[in-house]
C-alpha cells in the first residue's frame, strides 16, 4: 500500500514563491503576448491619438512603457511613456510628429526590464508595434 506524503501549508508555500519567483526572474517581458493598438490608425501629421497596450507584465522595478513613433522614411520619435497598470495595461494620450513623412509608420512600445547589475531600467526584448498611416502634413487650421 502506496501512503501519500503531505506537506506541510508552510512548505508548499514558501516552495510555490521560490518557484514564482525564479520563473518571473527568468521570464522576459517578450515571453508575455503583448499587443498595441492606436487610434485613429491614420491622419495627417501632428494628429492626437491614444495608444493602448495589453499583455505587458507589470515589473515593479520597470512600470513604464516606452512610446516612439517611426515614420516613413525611418525617423524615430520618443512619443512619451505610460505606467503600466497591474493587469498589464496601459493607455497613452499623445500626437503624432508635426514634421511625421507621409505613408505607412509604426508606433512602438518598448517595455524596459530591470538590469540589477548597472540598477538601471533598459530595452532588450522587441517592442509591440502598430501601424499609423500619417496622410500628410499638418493642415492649417485658419483656412
Amino acid at each position: 500500500m502506496t501512503r501519500m506524503r503531505w506537506i506541510s501549508p508552510v512548505r508548499w508555500l514558501v516552495a510555490f514563491a521560490l518557484t514564482t519567483a525564479l520563473s518571473v526572474t527568468v521570464s522576459s517581458p517578450a515571453s508575455a503576448v503583448a499587443a498595441l493598438g492606436v487610434r485613429p490608425s491614420s491622419g495627417p501629421a501632428g494628429s492626437p491619438v491614444r495608444v493602448h497596450g495589453s499583455g505587458y507584465l507589470y515589473v515593479i522595478h520597470c512600470p513604464r512603457v516606452t512610446v516612439y513613433f517611426t515614420d516613413a522614411d525611418g525617423i524615430t520619435t520618443s512619443l512619451g511613456k505610460a505606467l503600466l497598470n497591474l493587469d498589464g495595461t496601459f493607455k497613452l494620450k499623445t500626437h503624432i510628429p508635426g514634421d511625421a513623412a507621409p505613408g505607412v509608420g509604426t508606433v512602438l512600445a518598448y517595455q524596459p526590464v530591470y538590469d540589477p547589475g548597472h540598477e538601471l531600467c533598459v530595452n532588450k526584448f522587441p517592442p509591440a508595434s502598430a501601424p499609423f498611416t500619417v496622410t500628410g502634413p499638418v493642415r492649417d487650421r485658419d483656412v
